[in-house]
C-alpha cells in the first residue's frame, strides 16, 4: 500500500538498512508459544495487515528485512509468508528462530539481551551474504516484548513496541517522530556488559 511504502520510505531517509520483526504478536497478532500446531494456512489468517503491506514494501526497496523470533518454527514462518505474499520474493527474508542447534532450550544466555543474539547473527549473515556492514543504528527492530525494545535500545537500535491493535499508521507516527540514534561501538559493549550483570 502507499502508506506501507511511505514508513519505508522514511526510514530509508532516517538511515535505516535492516528492519529486524518479531513473529509471535507482531507479524501474527497470536502467540504461538514457541510452537504452532496450527497447518500455514490458519495461521496465515493471523497475520496483521500492516506487517503484510510492510513486508511487501520493504521488499520492493534496498532496506534488509529479517524476522528474529523465539519460535522453533522457522520453515512454518516461512510458509505463512509465502501464503500471504504469493508475489513477494519471501526467500530473500531472512529468518532466525530459536532452533535447537543454534539456542538450546534452557541455555541461560537464550534470552538474557532480548534479541541481541538473533540480530548479531544476522548481520554477520548480511555481510557473509552481500559485504555489507551494517551498524547498531542503522537496525530497526519491530516487537511487542517491551523488555526486547529496551535492550535493542541500550545496544543502540532503534526500537518500536508494538502495541495490541496496530496500523501502519501508528508505525508511521513513531517513525516519523524517531530520530537516528548514533552510538559508538564501544558504548555499544559498556550497555551490554552492564546489562548483563544487572541481571
Amino acid at each position: 500500500t502507499s502508506a506501507a511504502r511511505a514508513v519505508v520510505g522514511s526510514l530509508i531517509r532516517k538511515g535505516v538498512k535492516l528492519v529486524a520483526l518479531d513473529f509471535d504478536k507482531t507479524i501474527v497478532s497470536v502467540h504461538t508459544a514457541g510452537f504452532s500446531r496450527q497447518g500455514t494456512p490458519k495461521l496465515a489468517e493471523h497475520v496483521r495487515p500492516c506487517f503484510k503491506a510492510l513486508i511487501q514494501a520493504a521488499l520492493e526497496s534496498p532496506l534488509h528485512i529479517c524476522v528474529v523470533t523465539y519460535s522453533m518454527q522457522p520453515q512454518l514462518i516461512q510458509d505463512v509468508l509465502k501464503h500471504v505474499l504469493p508475489a513477494s520474493n519471501v526467500n530473500e527474508i531472512i529468518i532466525r528462530a530459536s532452533s535447537k542447534d543454534w539456542l538450546p532450550p534452557g541455555n541461560p544466555n537464550s534470552q538474557i539481551l532480548g534479541k541481541q543474539q538473533h540480530i548479531a547473527w544476522m548481520v554477520t549473515q548480511l555481510f557473509n551474504k552481500y559485504h555489507i556492514i551494517i551498524h547498531p543504528h542503522e537496525i530497526f527492530l519491530i516487537d511487542d516484548d517491551e523488555d526486547n525494545v529496551d535492550m535493542a535500545k541500550k545496544f543502540g537500535h532503534l526500537a518500536y513496541t508494538v502495541p495490541e491493535e496496530v496500523t501502519i499508521d501508528n508505525i508511521q507516527e513513531f517513525v516519523d517522530r524517531m530520530d537516528l540514534v548514533r552510538v559508538s561501538r564501544s558504548r555499544s559493549f559498556v550497555a551490554m556488559k552492564k546489562s548483563v550483570s544487572d541481571m
